[in-house]
């Protein structure tokens, strides 16, 4: 797939026509911001930096898991539990790279270390595909975007209790059970409802087969006496390192502008060069939405053409950007309640 007229179209998943309406009114990209020769050099996809990007994942995540086996017990197993947690929980990177198709040139290879990458994260592929593609279709419109998060009006219980996963656990698990059971619900804006119909089939048979890998491997893991290191040095961190990763899609959209201007609803965050290729580059979010087929190792180039022309760079990293949007938050909490005490 090359160029802008791939844009927005992941393999067979379609949106149904019915809902384009909600960003026809607005312009999403303007036209000039990258030439469409340029583009199609961007959006060149490379085996050798998915090969690259990965591997030196899963040998962090196997680095952080020795730690953590060789600091149990002891006071040391809490930090590296954190760390390891950290390094697994950005999965949701090249998770989310390999949804796009974009990770790999080869599609075998690029499918194969996807489904490799979400039985790791606990998540189910096809699932993800289309909820993903349906926020890329309508990031930031109130009541289209599925990913939508902390739309306005929010307050620190909210960031709160969204950093917390709960929420995340919550809609995985319940999801799955319905999909294995019942089907996609067509009224669910995060399970059935922009995925076709024909299609519902498939995410019915991924979610049966899922529950019984993860049975499987708890079954073996129980029955040869490792299943406590499985828990430790697998689930565990998931569960721990999850809202550090809420913590950072706050940074993508939250305080953005809730309308289709891509230029405006998605913030950019400048961050340290371990942070950059952890995530996979995903701090450059504003690039990525705007020309999601540009693969993740290109969009530090992307970002220097069009800089100037975005609207929320974030320069001082997550931590200083994130205490800013909490601020945000309580402040307009108080606002709203210094408001109603009037009235």
């Amino acid at each position: 797939m090359k160029g802008e007229s791939a844009a927005l179209k992941f393999d067979d998943l379609e949106v149904p026509d019915e809902s384009s309406a909600a960003i026809s009114a607005g312009a999403r990209r303007p036209r000039d911001l990258i030439s469409r020769e340029r583009l199609e050099a961007l959006s060149a996809r490379s085996d050798l930096q998915g090969i690259l990007y990965l591997a030196a994942h899963f040998a962090a995540i196997a680095s952080t898991g020795w730690l953590l086996y060789l600091a149990t017990p002891g006071w040391w197993a809490l930090p590296a539990l954190l760390l390891h947690g950290i390094v697994i929980s950005y999965l949701f990177s090249p998770m989310h790279e390999c949804s796009h198709y974009s990770a790999f040139r080869t599609p075998w290879l690029n499918e194969a270390a996807y489904w490799l990458v979400c039985a790791v994260y606990l998540m189910v592929p096809y699932w993800f595909r289309y909820l993903h593609l349906s926020h890329h279709r309508y990031t930031q419109i109130r009541g289209k975007d599925p990913e939508l998060v902390l739309a306005t009006p929010s307050n620190a219980r909210k960031w709160l209790w969204y950093v917390s996963g709960i929420p995340f656990w919550w809609r995985n698990v319940t999801r799955i059970l319905r999909h294995a059971t019942l089907g996609p619900d067509p009224e669910d804006i995060r399970g059935g409802m922009y995925v076709p119909r024909h299609k519902y089939g498939r995410l019915m048979r991924e979610a049966r087969v899922a529950i019984a890998f993860y049975a499987a491997v708890w079954t073996v893991a129980i029955a040869y006496g490792f299943g406590w290191w499985l828990l430790w040095l697998w689930i565990v961190p998931r569960l721990v390192g999850e809202p550090l990763q809420r913590i950072f899609r706050v940074a993508e959209h939250t305080s953005c502008a809730e309308n289709a201007d891509l230029l405006r609803n998605t913030r950019t965050t400048l961050t340290s060069a371990p942070l950059r290729y952890l995530g996979w580059q995903m701090c450059f979010h504003a690039e990525h939405h705007l020309f999601p087929n540009v693969p993740f190792h290109r969009l530090p180039q992307v970002h220097e053409l069009i800089r100037e022309r975005l609207s929320h760079v974030e320069h001082r990293g997550y931590l200083r950007g994130h205490i800013d949007i909490v601020a945000g938050l309580s402040a307009r909490e108080q606002s709203s309640g210094a408001v109603a005490g009037v009235r």
